[in-house]
């Protein structure tokens, strides 16, 4: 192991170890300690019963991994502490992922690039959402799988024979397809695929291609969960086309904000806007969203690698629908 990833490895334990003293809140309790279906689900059934991921009528929840992963943690009996190791370390794999995928994709020998990235990743206080919240649980899947999706695909881009090929664009589909299990806004795998292949031409169409297809699996299996109902939701994650966009640009923007000053972050940072309506700090937010969109498209030729990084944080904040669920804390 590299010894700037094991440093990194051990920083994330510095910053998320305390969490497993923690127990269970918030959605945790409808979730995990009322979810009676929990403990004796079949794998078919958390696949294609909505009703075994959550204990109340809210049956636009489809997070399968998740469903699956807690259901290993309330095996083994340890209550809370199982749950919580088991967060932590989905996160040290997926900042592993991360570090390995950025030294891969990136063009260069510098090592420096993929330290900042996974180091950002590791201990920045937007992740702690996702790591000490065992309902968020499913965003570490998705971006752990979602790494190894893209690997693949760059695996499959360097294969010389096909039946190497063949299974390298196998494995990066399959991985896809899991990503998408853990959370649907995995949707931007094969996003930064496209600008990867765009940007640095690399990997080719065809592995970009595979990973689309892994996570249109994951998506078609998730309207048959859902019966094909995806019920619109009320804000954030409803209303019409032109809400949507503006909710995303104002979030993108504010987590851009608490990137550089986290000192305010709060696990309710966006949802308080939502709730109160627009304040003054929502349009100038989102022209800094915009405004970095903009940067993007200008670096495309001169600073492919910029660009790549830049696009690759605007993705996480796509518009949500009853589909595509906004992902507000990890990039």
């Amino acid at each position: 192991m590299s010894r700037s990833l094991l440093a990194v490895l051990l920083l994330a334990l510095l910053a998320h170890g305390a969490g497993l003293r923690n127990g269970f809140v918030y959605d945790d309790h409808r979730f995990i300690n009322n979810n009676q279906r929990l403990p004796d689900a079949s794998l078919r059934e958390v696949l294609l019963d909505v009703s075994t991921h959550t204990a109340d009528s809210d049956r636009d929840v489809w997070r399968p991994l998740r469903v699956l992963g807690h259901q290993i943690d309330l095996a083994t009996g340890l209550g809370p502490f199982a749950f919580h190791l088991h967060s932590l370390l989905a996160h040290l794999g997926a900042v592993a992922l991360g570090w390995l995928l950025l030294r891969r994709l990136l063009p260069g020998d510098s090592q420096a690039p993929a330290l900042l990235g996974a180091t950002l990743l590791a201990v920045h206080p937007l992740g702690v959402e996702v790591v000490g919240f065992l309902s968020s649980r499913g965003d570490e899947y998705a971006l752990a799988a979602g790494c190894a999706a893209l690997l693949a695909a760059l695996r499959a881009d360097r294969a010389t024979s096909p039946g190497a090929r063949a299974g390298w664009l196998a494995a990066a589909a399959g991985c896809a397809f899991l990503a998408l299990l853990g959370k649907e806004s995995a949707v931007w795998v094969p996003l930064l695929g496209l600008l990867a292949w765009r940007l640095l031409a690399r990997p080719r169409l065809l592995p970009v291609l595979a990973v689309g297809a892994g996570v249109a699996g994951g998506l078609a299996l998730r309207q048959v969960a859902l019966a094909g109902l995806s019920p619109l939701q009320t804000v954030p994650h409803g209303g019409d086309a032109v809400a949507q966009a503006g909710w995303a640009l104002y979030g993108t923007g504010l987590t851009l904000a608490h990137a550089a000053w986290p000192a305010t972050l709060s696990v309710d940072y966006v949802q308080d806007a939502w709730v109160d309506g627009p304040t003054p700090w929502v349009r100038p937010l989102a022209l800094l969203a915009l405004g970095l969109i903009g940067l993007a498209f200008a670096l495309r030729r001169r600073q492919p690698v910029v660009a790549l990084l830049v696009g690759w944080m605007l993705i996480a904040w796509l518009p949500s629908s009853s589909l595509l669920v906004t992902l507000r804390s990890l990039v």
